[in-house]
């Protein structure tokens, strides 16, 4: 508790203190006198308060209640009669509960001072307080203006200011003994504070209730602690050192070192953390000048700049010197690196090899010995260059041929003929020098067969023999020579024979041709059996035959529409193979329906795919006035996987397939149609080995 009440001011830097007297506002004093100086039992010692507690009213020369005072009941003077008691004012025989008869009053002895909580029980006052009765118990009230700060009995603290709210102002507000209770410190009280520096400092409480901070808070005075207390960024300024700090130095052999700030704030002995350039293991760790690239006076391996070893010397600054090489030895390596191998110890650098010129005259290469001498010139190995390489007499030996030369050779006619040798050692084609006549072959390998001499043959039993390729085979004749079989009751004929491998959809024509023209295919012989004969197509003297053959050998014979029809004819032939039912549908132009059911095994594979899977063939033939079109076909309905491929007689080759081009199973694929005569084949394939029913459309020229 304070003793006395002071304002701090601040005017210009300066602190000024203000008494007492200064401090009293309003109707207070605005000070506190110690309890010990008044006089508890309510007299007046001249600090006491005169005039009647609250309730009472003057009556000689005291106070009485006229409320329960049975000698002044409802005012001064006023006596009750004997035996009559005194209640509210007011004279009665008896008090009406929870009032009760003490000393000739009706009293509430839970309220009444002079009979509290039992008749005679009087509460005392105490300075600058009057008793009260409470619940039937005896308490202290302070009269206006005064306050009891300190728990003892009295009021001893004058203060008026009467507000339940704390401000900073350096005033008790709510007169609780207390200034600017509520706020970190009441203004102008000396406090500990934080400086800039984070060092604990002290200083005065602000106007505003607040610490001071920063240059308000003053620093304390450094000691030797390792930090810096006085907020000038030196640590322990004015000893020698910052306690704990570690610092470099230099030791007394030179080398770096490093020390540290004693407990003291003195420095300790210098200890080396690194080498210095003198040959010595300074810092003890069993390494000479390691913080330099040598020991100062050692020698060292090196690899010079050529990469063999030599050796080297540490200077007087640590550091490395030139490495030099070592002398040169016969061991296949430039030693001392003049650019030379194995110089001045033999004729050769030993492993190595060079050029030389073989027994044969070729190019050969020698190696040096370990004894850095040259060794035998080794041929090189055979080439394809028409000579001997390798000097064993015979020429480009492990090749096909030797380059350059000409071999004698049988043609594929069964002729005699030569053949080259290429310049890279491959057997060209052998040819004859000339055409061997009558036997339908190409021996001189110029693209005609039997040119110059008479083509075919007019005799049924010695036929010329075809021998059908891929696609169209054509050959050409005359027949004015020729005398007549009468087989299909023309003028005269000739006759040539092909056989068969598989069943096949074969299409002759004899389109090209200057006469009117018939055609026959017989099968097995030509003079036994019946002629089938065939005559005018396509609007023309020409004809064409489009028939499904089995395997075997057939004739064909070339005739005349009479016996005065003759000249010089051409004789077009193409096949396909069926599909696995040997059947061959024809397509007719314009768009149709397919549908049918594979099975078996196949027998054409188209570009699309290989495998076994039957297949079904739809073909139609082409008169030489035709233009082409477009193409469309589908197995859109197929209930398989199915595979679709058009083929072109005259090529061989598939010009379209397709697999899955409607959606899985089904397959759909479109062609452009080349104009002239010509077969062609759609295929129903399937894929893999799959077989099953299908259906779809066909468009075609």
């Amino acid at each position: 508790m304070r003793a006395s009440c002071f304002v701090w001011c601040r005017l210009s830097g300066v602190v000024l203190v203000v008494g007492a007297a200064a401090c009293a506002t309003g109707g207070g004093s605005g000070f506190i006198l110690p309890d010990a100086t008044r006089d508890d039992g309510g007299g007046t010692d001249g600090t006491d308060t005169s005039g009647c507690p609250t309730g009472e009213i003057p009556c000689g020369d005291g106070c009485v209640d006229p409320l329960s005072d049975p000698q002044h009941c409802g005012g001064c003077g006023y006596a009750c009669p004997t035996g009559q008691l005194c209640s509210s004012g007011v004279c009665v025989s008896s008090c009406t509960p929870p009032l009760v008869a003490c000393s000739g009053s009706c009293v509430d002895t839970q309220t009444d001072a002079d009979h509290c909580g039992r008749c005679g029980n009087a509460c005392p006052g105490a300075v600058n307080a009057d008793g009260a009765c409470e619940a039937g118990v005896c308490v202290t009230r302070c009269r206006p203006g005064w306050s009891d700060v300190d728990g003892l009995p009295g009021c001893e603290y004058a203060c008026d200011w009467g507000s339940a709210t704390e401000t900073c102002n350096g005033a008790d507000d709510d007169c609780d003994g207390e200034t600017d209770e509520g706020f970190p410190c009441a203004i102008g009280a000396p406090v500990s504070c934080t400086t800039s520096c984070g060092t604990s400092g002290t200083g005065f409480c602000t106007l505003a209730c607040e610490l001071p901070h920063g240059p308000g808070c003053t620093p304390p005075s450094e000691t030797c602690d390792g930090t810096d207390e006085d907020c000038d960024t030196v640590c322990d300024n004015g000893f020698g050192c910052c306690r704990g700090q570690v610092g470099a130095c230099t030791t007394s052999l030179g080398a770096p070192g490093a020390r540290t700030c004693g407990a003291d704030c003195t420095w300790g002995a210098c200890s080396a953390t690194g080498e210095a350039c003198n040959g010595t293991d300074d810092d003890g760790d069993g390494l000479c000048d390691e913080d330099f690239e040598c020991c100062l006076g050692s020698t060292g391996a090196c690899s010079t700049s050529c990469g063999t070893g030599g050796t080297r010397s540490c200077s007087a600054t640590c550091s490395w010197g030139p490495c030099s090489p070592p002398p040169e030895t016969c061991n296949g390596i430039d030693d001392d690196c003049n650019g030379l191998c194995d110089d001045g110890v033999g004729e050769c650098c030993r492993g190595a090899s060079g050029a030389c010129s073989t027994t044969c005259g070729t190019s050969g290469t020698r190696s040096c010995s370990p004894s850095c001498s040259w060794g035998a010139c080794n041929p090189p190995p055979e080439t394809c260059n028409g000579i001997d390489d390798n000097c064993n007499g015979v020429c480009d030996e492990g090749y096909g041929c030797c380059a350059g030369t000409t071999l004698a050779c049988v043609t594929a006619c069964g002729t005699s003929g030569t053949q080259p040798c290429s310049a890279s050692c491959t057997v060209g084609t052998c040819c004859a020098a000339a055409e061997t006549c009558g036997n339908g072959c190409d021996d001189n390998c110029n693209g005609s067969i039997d040119e110059g001499c008479s083509t075919g043959n007019d005799a049924c039993g010695s036929a010329t023999a075809l021998t059908l390729t891929a696609g169209r085979t054509t050959v050409t004749g005359s027949t004015t020579s020729a005398t007549s079989d009468d087989a299909c009751g023309g003028g005269p004929d000739v006759w040539y024979r092909f056989t068969l491998t598989q069943r096949e959809l074969v299409y002759l024509n004899t389109y090209g041709s200057g006469y009117d023209t018939k055609l026959g295919i017989r099968a097995g012989s030509c003079t036994a059996g019946t002629t089938n004969c065939w005559d005018d197509s396509c609007g023309t003297l020409q004809t064409e035959i489009a028939t499904t053959l089995a395997a075997g050998t057939y004739y064909v014979l070339v005739d005349g529409f009479s016996t005065a029809s003759m000249g010089s004819f051409t004789l077009n032939i193409e096949h396909v193979p069926t599909g696995n039912d040997g059947l061959a549908r024809t397509l007719l132009a314009g768009a149709s329906t397919i549908s049918g059911t594979t099975s078996g095994t196949g027998a054409v594979n188209g570009s699309c795919r290989t495998g076994t899977a039957p297949e079904h063939l739809y073909y139609w033939t082409q008169c030489p006035s035709g233009a082409g079109g477009s193409f469309a076909g589908n197995t859109c309905g197929a209930s398989y996987d199915s595979v679709i491929y058009l083929r072109s007689g005259a090529s061989g080759s598939d010009l379209a397939c397709d697999d899955d081009g409607c959606g899985y199973p089904g397959s759909s694929l479109t062609a452009a149609i080349p104009s002239g005569a010509g077969l062609f084949g759609f295929y129903v394939d399937g894929y893999s080995s799959n077989a099953g029913a299908y259906s779809g459309s066909v468009t075609r020229p």
